[in-house]
């Protein structure tokens, strides 16, 4: 089984540039929440996870109620409601606003090139899949590593 070398540079270029590039956004992220005073990631595991990413699109729209904001979390955050409406006391202002938008819009068009990529991939390896398979009765050998 041999798949191009362009492929390969395909792969290591667009996949390897968009997760750094998704952890960056994540990072900068934090860094604006950090900046305007909002402690969200010291109370939420996955900052773009399901509760975090709904509580960033409610900042990002203008709200600013640690209460509101605290509601959208969902049933299975760790922290208590009022430790995080505590985590999202802060003072978020248009420029901090401006910012997470900009971030959020990046980290999703980070993560669409990541899907186009890896649906690339799987049209290209198609006519392999049946050596994929056999490989991966190999143990140890996954999906990825087949």
């Amino acid at each position: 089984m041999r798949v191009s070398s362009s492929l390969s540079r395909v792969v290591a270029g667009a996949c390897g540039g968009a997760i750094v590039g998704n952890r960056a956004e994540v990072i900068v992220a934090d860094q604006t929440l950090e900046d305007a005073n909002v402690k969200l990631s010291s109370v939420v595991s996955d900052t773009l996870g399901a509760s975090g990413r709904s509580i960033l699109d409610a900042l990002v729209t203008g709200e600013t109620d640690p209460e509101q904001l605290a509601r959208r979390a969902t049933s299975r955050l760790k922290a208590s409601r009022a430790e995080l409406a505590e985590a999202l006391r802060g003072n978020v202002t248009d420029h901090h606003r401006f910012l997470l938008g900009m971030h959020l819009r990046v980290y999703d068009d980070l993560q669409r090139a990541m899907r186009e990529v890896e649906a690339h991939i799987e049209r290209e390896l198609a006519p392999f899949r049946d050596q994929i398979e056999r490989l991966k009765t190999i143990p140890g050998i996954s999906d990825i590593a087949a």
